[in-house]
């Protein structure tokens, strides 16, 4: 549990408890409970101190819960948070053996004890119950936005308090601030793909309500939340902070990431989405090489596949940061290669970037900063790529993570205005813009072979879907991701068809 309570605080660990007769703790004993704390520990360990082959185990625990041998409810409502913590089937799988479903199991369960309404009266267990009932709701809302589904909890409905601190059995300790912030940041990421799914009907005005609570969010972060101490330097790794951490860099890398695979501008929105992108980067790396991959949660696979999107951009657009954007592909297709020992989410979008990659290695938009995806001109009315954005406050959603993260986000907007000052020089002057291209091998041994075609084997011809037909077999139709603007972004590669 000392991984796995920060994020699903759902009982009481026996010897912190405040409470005499706690409804659920590590101590009581129940056979359910007991198993499913057990799995979680396997999955945290990545099987390797069990003999049971974690499927194995998954389908004891099933059969525990639907034989109806467990009563008590604050009991069985534990056991199906926890058993949310197990993946085996992937999110594209129609299956009842999803974090989701056991999800929507819980939910409903919690519904039916009352956890949504605040009590006439105060009883035992508040604060568990609170801590229970926005542990679901924090859940929810990442995988409505992970999967392009409808929330299941409406939360206009509840009136139950906001979790706070006194929720905890020891409301000093750390992790229940992480846990509060967390449930913040899950909600504003939520609202954030709940913007970009209504394209073409966002508008640059939501937008901006969004940056504001993102804003406003991290400017509240308390100096125990902040990865930085008040001088700039970086604090001493933790594995809880950087979790969170991963989650506000995926918020801010997703407000302000490329309209599309080919349309980098604005250059502010495209710098930060980088920037962010880095530091996210930077952290999944701390993670893995201190062998703590195997114990995040199945949301971390698509924090790996959002935090790509602007390496690929860059990747694909931007010269002057593509040997960095390749470096950073290497680093999320290295940890979601570990990850996915235990999460099929892990392989489906491994196998995403790996496929996304090969084919933007493929492309040569002459003016990649024009916006060149065929979406780009219908959405137009919606919302202007082009428009400016307060600087102001981009610079200080970085800020937290010190002078380095600032640096990059500088060095970034120079390397997209050189880019852009570069294209409209070939605009205006074709015989500059022939030499460019005929010149490759100057970057070649910097972006490295994938990236830029061998020119002695003649013009390479626009790939098609059946080119890539075993690559993109994940990113066709229900198979890919369910939400639009994915969907949407992937689809200006124009490597297959889809009538939307």
């Amino acid at each position: 549990m000392e991984f796995c309570w920060t994020w699903m605080p759902v009982l009481d660990i026996d010897g912190i408890s405040s409470e005499r007769d706690s409804a659920v703790s590590t101590k009581a004993t129940s056979i359910l409970l007991l198993q499913s704390l057990m799995l979680v520990g396997s999955y945290m360990t990545g099987g390797k101190h069990t003999s049971t082959p974690l499927p194995l185990h998954y389908r004891r625990v099933k059969a525990i819960v639907d034989s109806g041998v467990e009563r008590n409810p604050f009991k069985l409502l534990a056991a199906a948070c926890l058993m949310q913590w197990c993946a085996p089937s992937a999110p594209k799988d129609i299956s009842m053996d999803t974090p989701r479903f056991w999800n929507m199991y819980a939910i409903s369960l919690a519904q039916q004890m009352g956890l949504h309404r605040k009590g006439l009266r105060p009883g035992k267990n508040e604060g568990l119950k609170r801590r229970i009932w926005w542990t679901l709701y924090a859940r929810d809302s990442l995988s409505a936005s992970a999967h392009g589904r409808p929330r299941l909890i409406n939360i206009a409905d509840c009136t139950v308090e906001r979790p706070s601190t006194s929720d905890f059995p020891d409301p000093s300790d750390l992790r229940a601030q992480i846990f509060v912030s967390w449930v913040s940041i899950c909600e504003i990421l939520h609202d954030i793909c709940l913007w970009l799914s209504a394209q073409p009907d966002a508008t640059s005005m939501h937008k901006q309500v969004l940056a504001n609570r993102l804003l406003e969010y991290i400017r509240g972060l308390s100096p125990e939340l902040r990865l930085t101490d008040p001088s700039g330097r970086a604090r001493a790794y933790d594995f809880q902070l950087a979790q969170l951490h991963a989650t506000i860099l995926t918020a801010i890398t997703l407000l302000y990431r490329p309209s599309s695979i080919f349309n980098i501008s604005p250059l502010s929105s495209s710098a930060i989405s980088i920037a962010a992108s880095n530091l996210n980067v930077k952290i999944f790396e701390a993670i893995e090489l201190r062998n703590h991959t195997h114990c995040l949660s199945s949301a971390f696979t698509w924090y790996m596949l959002v935090t790509a999107i602007p390496q690929l951009s860059a990747l694909c657009c931007v010269p002057a940061l593509a040997s960095q954007s390749g470096h950073a592909l290497d680093t999320i297709e290295n940890v979601l290669q570990t990850f996915s020992r235990i999460r099929t989410s892990a392989v489906n979008n491994l196998a995403n970037v790996r496929a996304i990659r090969k084919a933007v290695s493929m492309q040569n938009p002459n003016h990649p900063n024009i916006s060149h995806g065929k979406r780009d001109q219908e959405r137009a009315s919606g919302y202007n790529s082009s428009e400016t954005e307060d600087t102001d406050t981009l610079v200080e959603l970085l800020e937290p993570y010190g002078p380095s993260a600032l640096k990059n986000y500088e060095s970034n907007i120079e390397a997209l205005r050189t880019l852009i000052s570069r294209s409209t020089t070939e605009q205006e002057d074709t015989s500059i813009m022939e030499r460019n291209t005929q010149a490759p091998v100057d970057q070649g041994p910097v972006l490295g072979d994938w990236m830029t075609p061998d020119e002695r084997l003649g013009p390479l011809p626009r790939p098609t879907l059946d080119t890539y037909n075993s690559d993109f077999q994940l990113l066709v139709g229900d198979d890919f991701q369910e939400s639009g603007w994915m969907r949407d972004w992937v689809d200006d590669l124009q490597l297959f068809g889809l009538d939307v």
